[in-house]
């Protein structure tokens, strides 16, 4: 199991759908139902309600008997209404890591959210298809309804929020009316889940795609199944899975190669310890602090050592989002401390350098024109600018898709086996799914963000794989001076050279780089 900072108070409610003879199916020492009342028993949820055909124990659940596919929805309706926290409905034929249940289940932002599993994989009448767009589910399929471009599939686990439990009674209700006049065809038992999420996300309920990665998540429909997906879960190694689900794709060149890869090692240790990620975003703070304070000393010596610190609080600055997204920790003042702690520390870093320039009067030193000072306060200007050009372009693609998502809104009858596509929304139609420029997005920590979150758009557990277009990508990226670059550039060229260079460096790249920046958005959003 993987590395765990302790289990949380409980504050999701569960409804298992054992409504198929799959659920008793043997498991070990108990049955498939057993095993799933044991994870959800090690994940923070409340209580949980069994809707089954016969009387089923599970634990000290509830068992509610039902006689066909309209009860079930009934059951859940009334679930719904009764409840006042965030409700998790699961099927009982459920073969699942722990893992993959938590990432919806033990999510901070308790949103409504489907774990769906992208990369190809066909759907089948357990797996029906889904069409995932900018982090959310907007296409939801089922034996009835048909999908237009599906580019994933469900995977069975639905986490309702507490806002949108109204929601979920009312489709419930309505999705049973249908049932019950055979508007829906012949629905089998193992369809309720799917026809809530296609309830949900065909009435307008905004539903968070939360992607399997590299964990297993299977519905079975026999013996056999079971066995293989049960010997499936032991072929992944669900710490490592866990901590691949924390990585995000690298600014530049730098992190990718050089930080990354050890960085990440550092995560399951600082779970283990209890350190938070905003502790950890402390800790960096502080080194770039000494790295100032040793630059503020002027000796070459000095210098390589405030490199050598200066690149390790960049490093601790990896590694604090990992562990907000590892322990699922993040928040959006998480990712607000992130970014203010960043720039704050690379800004003392300036001041540091400047405080240790040699001091002879003349024009290189002081406020005169090309002064250290005026230099530094240069560098300040240029990437205050070039943080403001980012965040505007990341509020212009929110608003962009904020606007594609309110057509997703647009309530579409049940009873229509495939509703008209809405068009794409326009930052996923131009393919912007990465920014251009040189700032990193704060949104590392925030609850729905889709780095330090996820969710964002998040993210939830989404696996990036590094391609050729990714490589050449980065390669791109490092050219506009992220943070990772501009950290090289400070640590080699203030041990090598001096202050002024320094500066002269970051303000013909940077320059240049801002400039290519508008330069490249400009054309497309003219395009």
């Amino acid at each position: 199991m993987p590395d765990s900072p302790g289990p949380r108070a409980p504050r999701v409610a569960a409804v298992v759908l054992a409504t198929t003879p799959a659920a008793r199916l043997s498991c070990g020492d108990g049955t498939l139902l057993d095993r799933l009342n044991g994870q959800l028993g090690a994940l923070p949820v409340r209580d949980v309600q069994v809707v089954a055909r016969t009387t089923v124990a599970i634990g000290s659940g509830v068992t509610d008997s039902v006689r066909d596919v309209a009860e079930d929805l009934r059951c859940v309706a009334k679930a719904a209404r009764a409840g006042a926290t965030a409700i998790a409905v699961l099927p009982g034929d459920l073969v699942a890591h722990t893992e993959a249940l938590a990432s919806i289940i033990d999510h901070p932002g308790r949103g409504t959210a489907a774990l769906v599993a992208r990369g190809g994989e066909a759907p089948d009448p357990l797996h029906p298809p889904v069409r995932v767009a900018e982090g959310r589910v907007v296409e939801a399929g089922s034996s009835f309804h048909r999908v237009v471009n599906a580019n994933a599939v469900f995977r069975g686990v639905l986490q309702i929020g507490e806002a949108d439990l109204g929601g979920l009674a009312r489709v419930a209700d309505e999705l049973a009316e249908h049932v019950e006049a055979g508007r829906l065809g012949a629905v089998t038992p193992s369809e309720v889940g799917d026809l809530i999420l296609v309830g949900l996300v065909r009435s307008g309920i905004p539903v968070r795609a939360c992607e399997l990665g590299g964990l297993r998540c299977e519905r079975v429909s026999d013996a056999a199944a079971a066995e293989e997906a049960v010997q499936g879960l032991a072929e992944v190694d669900e710490a490592e899975a866990k901590l691949a689900a924390a990585d995000r794709p690298a600014p530049g060149v730098l992190a990718a190669l050089l930080i990354d890869p050890w960085a990440r090692l550092l995560v399951p240790p600082a779970a283990r310890l209890g350190l938070t990620a905003d502790a950890v975003t402390g800790i960096s703070l502080a080194m770039a602090f000494l790295a100032a304070v040793w630059y503020s000393e002027g000796g070459r010596g000095a210098m390589l050592l405030a490199g050598a610190l200066l690149i390790l609080a960049f490093a601790l600055d990896r590694v604090d989002g990992r562990l907000a997204r590892y322990t699922r920790s993040f928040s959006p003042i998480g990712g607000w401390l992130d970014a203010v702690c960043g720039r704050a520390g690379e800004f003392m870093v300036y001041v540091g350098l400047a405080v240790g320039y040699p001091t002879a009067d003349g024009p290189s030193a002081g406020f005169w024109p090309g002064g250290i000072w005026t230099l530094m306060i240069a560098v300040m200007i240029l990437q205050v600018l070039r943080d403001t050009i980012d965040d505007a372009h990341a509020g212009a693609r929110a608003d962009a898709a904020r606007v594609g998502a309110a057509h997703y809104r647009v309530p579409r009858p049940l009873t229509v086996p495939v509703s008209e596509p809405p068009a794409e929304p326009v930052a996923e139609a131009r393919g912007e799914t990465e920014g251009a420029g040189g700032g990193e997005s704060s949104a590392d920590r925030s609850a729905e963000g889709p780095s330090r979150t996820d969710g964002e758009g998040g993210s939830g557990v989404e696996q990036h794989r590094i391609t050729r277009s990714d490589t050449a990508r980065r390669f791109a990226r490092a050219l506009s001076l992220p943070t990772g670059e501009r950290v090289a550039l400070i640590a080699v060229t203030a041990a090598l050279f001096d202050a002024r260079a320094t500066f002269l460096a970051l303000l013909v790249w940077g320059g240049a780089a801002a400039a290519a920046t508008v330069v490249t958005r400009i054309a497309k959003a003219l395009t």
